[in-house]
């Protein structure tokens, strides 16, 4: 059996953040968290004007070296000109004690209008941060954009 896009040209590209660093301080105690506004960090621009109909196929990753426990929840948000903020894949949750971790997660976004240019960042939210500060390096969000998207 034939796919209808085995006949069509795809095109293909990457585009990569910058790797940057983030401080993410310690608050309260497990007894009496704080609420502290999220981060967002790691940020990407694409031009969806120039695609008919996209796939794009979202990376986040970072290193973290907590010192003690340490609870984030994590999400991509997408920002269109002329939109609200919309969150892409979900929520994932980042909790360890000790040591480092380099940390990988995916989401894939194909719900919105290719007429402008739309910003991708991560958001990180600090749920707990006993010892801190955290630090989180070579934080990097990357697109991998496949047009015309035959999902």
């Amino acid at each position: 059996m034939e796919h209808s896009c085995d006949k069509k040209a795809t095109t293909t590209t990457l585009i990569c953040s910058p790797p940057v660093s983030a401080v993410i301080p310690s608050f309260g105690t497990t007894e009496e968290p704080l609420t502290i506004a999220p981060f967002n960090v790691a940020a990407l621009s694409i031009d969806t004007s120039k695609y008919r109909n996209p796939c794009i196929k979202l990376e986040v990753s970072f290193t973290a070296n907590p010192i003690a426990l340490v609870a984030l929840r994590l999400q991509i948000v997408r920002q269109c000109k002329t939109q609200l903020p919309v969150i892409v894949g979900g929520t994932w949750t980042y909790s360890a004690a000790t040591g480092s971790n380099t940390v990988t997660f995916f989401a894939c976004d194909k719900d919105f209008c290719n007429q402008d240019c739309c910003t991708y960042y991560l958001q990180i939210f600090n749920d707990t941060i006993i010892a801190g500060p955290l630090i989180l390096s070579n934080i990097t969000l990357s697109a991998l954009v496949v047009d015309p998207c035959c999902c």
